[in-house]
């Protein structure tokens, strides 16, 4: 029923040209049907020759992912900075139109990392800086054809949206096009039920990552992932599920998502492990 696609960061980071040249036909030889591509920094990979490669190996792009790195901000910064990352977002729009992905995900609103304390009114403020300093991004967006999703991080992330119910509040009053991308790992740690969380965001959802409760392949872990697909049917989404996971061999990457153990013998284990299960579950 669902595409099946994982993220290049299980390998490497950054994901360009020549990362992908090398990792494209791998991806492609494990089963894969998809791949999810990152943009670190603009230029990494070059979107017509991207959408080649993934044709050439019956791949497609599932979605692109926004990389929030530290002074890419849409909220609590200065003009300079969120105009610079309103620029960052249509350039990653613009190739997820050219490598024929149908959206744009990540923690678009905030760097990974970057907490503060808010009241609720700050809060408030917090959401409506974030619509408006979105609005373009979406509004281009649409034009092309392409969803952004928006995702809800965990505590130790970011203190901006951590739930599917304040991430709904957050795009409140955005063009349709502009919606949720689930991200179980965070759903695992942050929603009290992710089950009813999922439901909940069921009309927002614009594409899905999965990964095990420890970051790891999904399948070997606690989290109920037949219950999981089962409420995800239910909400009539119809596009890929992503695997993402991290390398702890690349130092930056590690730092950044806390992987500071192998999370399986080997990173192809964890994706074709990842794989096998979920071709299991979901028939």
């Amino acid at each position: 029923m669902y595409a099946i696609g994982v993220n290049p960061w299980v390998w490497a980071s950054p994901v360009d040209d020549e990362a992908l040249a090398e990792l494209i036909p791998r991806i492609a030889s494990f089963g894969f049907d998809a791949v999810e591509l990152p943009i670190e920094q603009p230029g990494d990979w070059d979107p017509v020759r991207t959408r080649e490669l993934l044709a050439e190996h019956g791949l497609v792009a599932a979605g692109v992912c926004a990389a929030f790195s530290p002074g890419r901000e849409l909220v609590d910064a200065a003009p300079a900075v969120v105009e610079s990352t309103v620029a960052y977002l249509k350039g990653c729009v613009a190739s997820a139109a050219a490598v024929g992905a149908g959206c744009v995900g990540g923690p678009v609103y905030a760097s990974v990392g970057r907490t503060w304390r808010m009241s609720p009114a700050a809060r408030a403020a917090c959401y409506a800086d974030f619509r408006r300093a979105l609005a373009p991004v979406a509004e281009q967006a649409g034009e092309l054809g392409v969803s952004i999703g928006v995702e809800a991080l965990n505590r130790y992330e970011t203190s901006v949206v951590n739930t599917i119910e304040q991430t709904v509040e957050l795009i409140d009053g955005l063009p349709s096009n502009v919606g949720i991308m689930i991200d179980t790992y965070h759903m695992n740690i942050e929603e009290a039920d992710p089950y009813a969380a999922l439901a909940a965001a069921g009309p927002h959802i614009k594409h899905v990552q999965v990964s095990g409760s420890n970051r790891g392949a999904p399948g070997a872990d606690h989290f109920d992932w037949p219950r999981f697909f089962t409420v995800l049917r239910d909400t009539g989404y119809q596009g890929a599920i992503c695997i993402e996971s991290f390398t702890a061999e690349n130092e930056a990457i590690a730092v950044a998502a806390a992987i500071w153990r192998p999370l399986a013998p080997s990173q192809d284990r964890l994706a074709t492990d990842g794989l096998r299960y979920l071709r299991e579950i979901l028939g």
